[in-house]
């Protein structure tokens, strides 16, 4: 019986479809053999054209890649979304929109996980795939665990529990079940959550979800810790890593050895805490794992300075920040290279933007490091030349403020992301000072600065020029975006309690706000012009901001 060409061809479509599923499926369990399968898949669909095939089989890479290199399994992710949602395949794609979120999730970009998390759950419910819907509900627990909103996670991952169960996703299950033992042992003492934790261990283990299982044994170990339990809690994160070890899984290793020094820092022994962040930097730089070295280098800093080991301190700390400007300055120019091919033109204007806001953490991550160190009563000279905070309000200070705008002009220079600089100075000040003494006046200035910090984003810097003069950023914020938080800014400094420091004397600010301008050559020259409108608002009679546009400044 002669079979013809068009039934080869669904044949051999049926048979990569099947292998695509089973690679899928086994990624977890056995990446190498996932891996494996699935490279002889996309040689079969790419040798019949099968496009498809090809997708799905570039989906399932990105699955396998997540854990191990973020960065690459991000670019193979869109790569297959690219074809699939050519393909109007939206199984695949809400499958593949996972691995783009473990990467945002991964570099912190906690807001855009979400939404990524929210359109994946659409598109597998619109397309009855619960499979992938119960995988979106548990990591939007993950998601919300990050962002410490613990009723939101514990609301997922039971949903995600609850969804999953009868054979849905049986991994998913044991992992919901895992993290909500977890975040209710931090509520309550009642020992059936350890119970609970072990049935999850066991369970994972039994599927071959050896990383999730690992997982578990952090989680048992750092519920130990916390009951004080500290030998306990080591012996669980031996045999955690033991487990890892005997499967390969050096950047699950790496990540665990992480936790194990946070116990060890609990413990309150430093020397061992100190030897185990060398050890995850060594499984780090051995697997690639390029953000779980920067965390390790930051780690072992930190160690060193409790140990008073300043040098290497220094050394280990400048080493963490180089790495980190280059993973964010890598991670920001790969992501939009990859928007700019696969997304349309209004989606890469967003996500570069988001990009580049997200590039000034460093700035942050920096500050607290350096306001750490600078705490050190021996720290030596060099250490105290990083500092990038004011001693007296915590604000950071004229240095860094410098700093961060001059990234900001190059960012505008570069792509044209806006930016405000607003200098807000307290009215009558010296009056304070020669009434109520300059006690009274550090006093107002630490609260002024505490209610700005409290009322402005997370992501807007908020620094000290000098006196009783401030500055804030806006970060990728245009004047009407600025004017609202101005004006939020006025009426929360009007509400301060200060009756206690300087009785009846009314609190007021004057600000000048200035948008950077193409005409603009330095950040100095935005500073000038917000200082100019500054001016305008004194004269004004103060309590009130006045805004630069140009050499012209308008009312407020």
């Amino acid at each position: 019986m002669e079979v013809s060409l068009r039934e080869i061809n669904r044949i051999e479509i049926d048979e990569i479809d099947a292998l695509n599923d089973k690679a899928y499926l086994a990624r977890a369990s056995d990446p190498s053999y996932a891996r494996e399968l699935t490279n002889e898949v996309l040689e079969r669909a790419q040798r019949t054209n099968y496009q498809k095939g090809i997708g799905q089989a570039i989906r399932t890479l990105a699955a396998i890649e997540a854990k191990i290199n973020p960065a690459e399994a991000y670019v193979l992710a869109n790569q297959a979304i690219a074809i699939l949602e050519e393909e109007d395949d939206k199984n695949a794609v809400a499958s593949a929109l996972m691995t783009v979120f473990c990467y945002y999730h991964h570099i912190g970009w906690y807001e855009e996980s979400l939404k990524v998390l929210q359109s994946a759950y659409e598109l597998a419910t619109t397309s009855a795939n619960r499979y992938v819907a119960v995988i979106a509900l548990y990591n939007m627990g993950v998601n919300s665990e990050e962002r410490k909103d613990l009723t939101a996670a514990i609301h997922y991952y039971a949903l995600a529990a609850e969804e999953s169960k009868d054979g849905v996703n049986e991994s998913v299950h044991w992992m919901s079940k895992n993290a909500l033992a977890k975040l209710e042992s931090m509520q309550d003492s009642d020992p059936r959550w350890i119970a609970e934790l072990r049935e999850a261990q066991r369970q994972l283990l039994a599927l071959q979800n050896i990383s999730a299982a690992c997982d578990s044994h952090t989680s048992l170990a750092l519920l130990f810790s916390d009951r004080g339990l500290y030998r306990e809690a080591i012996l669980e994160m031996r045999r955690g890593r033991q487990l890892a070890a005997k499967h390969n899984q050096a950047p699950t290793i790496s990540a665990m050895l992480l936790d194990l020094g946070e116990i060890y820092i609990k413990y309150g022994k430093y020397q061992s805490a100190l030897r185990t962040y060398k050890r995850s930097y060594s499984y780090a730089q051995a697997t690639g794992y390029a953000m779980s070295e920067c965390r390790s280098l930051e780690r072992m800093a930190w160690a060193e300075q409790e140990l008073g080991l300043y040098k290497r301190s220094l050394a280990h700390l400048y080493q963490h920040i180089k790495l980190k400007e280059r993973l964010m300055s890598e991670q920001s120019e790969n992501r939009l290279k990859d928007l700019q091919t696969f997304h349309k033109l209004e989606m890469v204007q967003a996500e570069a933007t988001l990009a580049r806001q997200k590039n000034d953490e460093l700035a942050s991550i920096n500050s607290e490091l350096q306001n750490s160190l600078e705490q050190q009563a021996r720290l030596q000279k060099e250490l105290m030349r990083i500092a990038s905070t004011d001693d007296l309000t915590g604000a950071v200070n004229r240095r860094q403020l410098i700093n961060d705008g001059t990234l900001e002009m190059e960012r505008f220079r570069h792509v044209g992301a806006p930016f405000v600089v607003t200098i807000l100075d307290v009215d009558f000040f010296k009056r304070i000072n020669d009434t109520y003494g300059h006690a009274a006046g550090d006093e107002v200035l630490r609260r002024l600065t505490k209610c700005c910090k409290d009322h402005l984003r997370k992501f807007d810097v908020f620094g000290r020029l000098g006196g009783e003069e401030f500055c804030v950023l806006h970060h990728d914020t245009d004047l009407n975006g600025a004017v609202v938080a101005v004006k939020r800014l006025m009426q929360s400094i009007s509400e301060i309690f200060v009756s206690d420091v300087i009785g009846d004397t009314p609190l007021t600010v004057s600000m000048g706000l200035s948008q950077v301008r193409s005409s603009n050559d330095s950040f100095y020259d935005v500073l000038h012009d917000a200082d100019m409108a500054l001016y305008e608002a004194k004269n004004a009679g103060r309590n009130t901001f006045k805004i630069c546009k140009s050499r012209y400044l308008e009312a407020a």
